[in-house]
């Protein structure tokens, strides 16, 4: 979660699905701590990057395995607003969405 919060200025925005706008890294990082609570592992693989100016597209496939050990794929997109970078050369984001569906995550198990 910390290192996902360290891609955003301090004052950056995050909304992660149809949930809530997220203000602020120090809230960025505690609801992305809070969501990785709810799954045992995730892996991305990506299925595309793409700038159009200032806007970076990130298309992928994520798989999380789930606290019965069963493993869910589901399409993503996340869309960051890039600003600038840190101190490391690394971009910065000040506006991110990220745009999936979460529903097969949280399914009752089939088993």
């Amino acid at each position: 979660a910390a290192g996902f919060a360290s891609a955003f200025t301090p004052d950056a925005w995050l909304r992660f699905g149809n949930n809530p706008r997220l203000d602020g890294r120090d809230a960025i990082e505690a609801a992305i701590a809070g969501f990785f609570t709810t799954f045992v592992a995730l892996e991305h693989e990506s299925k595309g990057a793409f700038m159009d100016g200032d806007t970076l597209f990130l298309e992928a496939v994520v798989t999380y395995t789930r606290h019965d050990r069963a493993r869910v794929s589901v399409p993503a997109m996340t869309v960051f607003h890039l600003v600038g970078a840190d101190e490391r050369g690394r971009p910065l984001a000040d506006q991110c969405r990220i745009y999936v569906d979460l529903t097969p995550l949280y399914a009752p198990s089939a088993a």
